[in-house]
């Protein structure tokens, strides 16, 4: 699947622009930083800026060296005021599919914390699963859907 970075903005090239713009250069990092610390990412080629809105969520996209044949090429990146996440672009082609995505995986997470259900099987999070954080994440989430995807969010 090819994605289109046409809409998109190399991270070093925001980087050179706006050099002042220390939170977003936090978020660039902490992406690339979240994506490395995969067994599966030998190496970043390209970071591009998909979206970003403030510190609240920023979307990222990325070439790189996989470490196994069966590691994607590309992957999107979110990070933000939330838990990191990585999706590959068979579950999302495009930056509103990503954003649908994260609130999917994240959701499944809240709603068995929620009814105090084993998280086995659902993504990763990097805190206790607990009510108290599941409320949190829900919060944003709607944030997320309120006032990003219910915006007719487009390509």
């Amino acid at each position: 699947m090819n994605i289109d970075t046409q809409n998109m903005v190399l991270v070093e090239d925001v980087i050179k622009l706006q050099p002042e713009d220390f939170e977003f250069i936090e978020l660039a990092k902490e992406a690339e930083s979240f994506l490395k610390g995969h067994k599966w990412c030998k190496e970043v080629e390209k970071q591009w800026l998909a979206a970003s809105w403030e510190n609240l969520l920023a979307v990222f996209f990325f070439k790189i060296v996989p470490n196994s044949v069966d590691a994607d090429e590309h992957v999107w990146v979110v990070v933000g005021d939330l838990p990191p996440a990585y999706i590959d672009i068979e579950s999302a082609g495009n930056l509103t599919e990503a954003i649908q995505v994260y609130t999917e995986i994240m959701d499944d997470w809240v709603q068995h914390v929620k009814k105090g259900e084993s998280i086995a099987d659902c993504y990763p999070i990097n805190v206790p699963p607990e009510k108290e954080y599941a409320e949190m994440l829900a919060t944003r989430l709607n944030l997320i859907r309120e006032h990003i995807l219910n915006r007719n969010l487009t390509n």
